[in-house]
């Protein structure tokens, strides 16, 4: 009869402690979460596009519906050596002018991956998150956001083109504005 006891009390501290640890971990993900990011847009969505150097404009659907820019910059550098496999890296910058939201600036690193098929290539494209973005997109953005598609360079009556879909999820950090009381401390600090 002890050891049915013990064995009861044992599973009743176990349920107890597991319950605890429970909670624990649901108040501290709760707190984490409340003073993480305000705004966390998951996104998807696709494109359609032919290379119009020196600015491609291509137009997006789905959550993030508005126009890309992708252009190159002579600033933003990426490793240019061709794979054994025949893998091509890739930099670009892209301007996402999002429709009644606002625009946010990416750098695209990606790979062009050949196929069976002459000037046909599957592409991935992972984006870093770039400052001075406006709108919603005001604030410091973290995430990550991928595109993946195809680039066939006979299309588009020979300038090349392709098709993507974009997924990710944007979390915008916004800006803390100054108060009015900084601005009037900084203005008497001039003044001296």
């Amino acid at each position: 009869m002890k050891s049915s006891r013990t064995n009861a009390r044992q599973l009743l501290c176990c349920r107890n402690l597991a319950l605890t640890a429970l909670l624990v971990l649901g108040l501290s993900a709760a707190l984490a979460y409340a003073g993480g990011p305000k705004n966390r847009l998951k996104v998807r969505g696709s494109a359609v596009f032919c290379f119009t150097p020196p600015v491609n404009i291509t137009p997006l659907t789905g959550d993030l519906e508005g126009i890309l820019y992708g252009y190159d910059d002579p600033a933003v550098t990426c490793e240019d050596k061709v794979g054994d496999d025949g893998t091509i890296p890739f930099c670009v910058k892209h301007r996402w002018d999002i429709t009644d939201k606002g625009t946010f600036f990416t750098r695209g690193d990606g790979l062009l991956f050949p196929t069976k098929t002459p000037g046909l290539y599957k592409f991935s494209e992972w984006q870093t998150f770039l400052p001075d973005g406006t709108g919603d997109f005001a604030g410091t953005l973290s995430g990550w956001l991928v595109l993946q598609g195809i680039v066939d360079f006979n299309a588009c009556d020979g300038a090349g083109g392709g098709s993507f879909d974009y997924r990710g999820v944007i979390l915008v950090e916004e800006e803390e504005e100054e108060h009015e009381d900084d601005e009037q401390e900084d203005d008497d600090e001039d003044d001296d």
